[in-house]
């Protein structure tokens, strides 16, 4: 079963280096020395970082592969080789708010 994706990393020590580091999105980030504050005001920005991170990659990822060649959004089915259905299917799979901006995005802005 996955990790819940919306956990607030953790600071913690990494022994063999004395340093603190905390992972975000797999990727481990290396603050200073361990329980110092300028390791805290670190892990503070970082942390500050990741929710604005995790967001727009997530949207930018979703807009591209439904914005193939500037399309709108219920068009992208003959790009891909999918059928309207499919892809009406998959943005009523999407969170209201997502689907929204979706439909609401000016898709040459992405190319």
């Amino acid at each position: 079963m996955p990790r819940n994706s919306s956990r607030t990393p953790s600071y913690r020590l990494h022994k063999p280096s004395g340093q603190a580091v905390v992972t975000i999105d797999g990727r481990d980030i290396y603050l200073g020395i361990h329980g110092t504050d300028a390791s805290r005001a670190a892990y503070d920005r970082e942390r500050g970082r990741w929710p604005a991170e995790r967001v727009a990659a997530t949207r930018l990822t979703l807009m591209v592969r439904l914005a193939a060649a500037g399309a709108p959004c219920r068009a992208i089915g003959g790009v891909l080789g999918l059928g309207r259905t499919t892809v009406n299917d998959m943005l009523r799979a999407l969170p209201p708010e997502t689907r929204r901006e979706l439909e609401e995005i000016d898709l040459a802005t992405l190319l």
